[in-house]
């Protein structure tokens, strides 16, 4: 099984699982049949300055499963449509993770259609729970694997950053 991980750090399968789907700087792909591990770049490798992109990273993969902490509807129905299952993250651990996917322990996510729903923004219960204030534009932060909060883009013209 090829199993999709999220990552800030590529320490192959002791990285720890990176906090949302979208921004992380890397994915981590491990097959749980083999043991190999393989770390790509989250951003479209035919034009990486324009910054993360799983779809683009992850296209053709053929993966079986991605795990994650969180992810944003658009994006999961995205990924649902290309065939790939997303399964909610019990800890941040990847080895942890493999075995509780592969003893079926991890629950499959369904996309919460909150605009559709009208969802978004109210104090329901499935509600996205986020502020939708409008907030000063902050100047974008380094990338994660410096210290900051997610990749937002890509400064060279390559995808490798670890």
């Amino acid at each position: 099984m090829k199993i999709c991980f999220p990552v800030a750090v590529d320490n192959g399968i002791n990285s720890q699982l990176f906090s949302h789907f979208s921004s992380s700087p890397l994915f981590v792909i491990v097959d749980s049949e083999s043991g190999v591990v393989e770390t790509i770049d989250n951003c479209d490798p035919q034009d990486p300055p324009k910054g993360c992109n799983p779809f683009a990273a992850l296209q053709g993969r053929n993966l079986d499963a991605i795990v994650v902490d969180a992810i944003g509807d658009a994006i999961h129905q995205t990924m649902n449509m290309s065939g790939y299952r997303v399964f909610e993250a019990t800890s941040s651990n990847l080895q942890q993770l493999v075995e509780e996917l592969k003893k079926e322990q991890l629950n499959e996510m369904e996309p919460f259609y909150s605009q559709d729903a009208g969802r978004c923004g109210d104090e329901e219960e499935g509600s996205c729970d986020h502020d939708h204030e409008e907030k000063e534009e902050e100047e974008p932060s380094d990338c994660v694997l410096q210290g900051g909060n997610g990749c937002a883009d890509h400064s060279s013209d390559s995808c490798s950053t670890h």
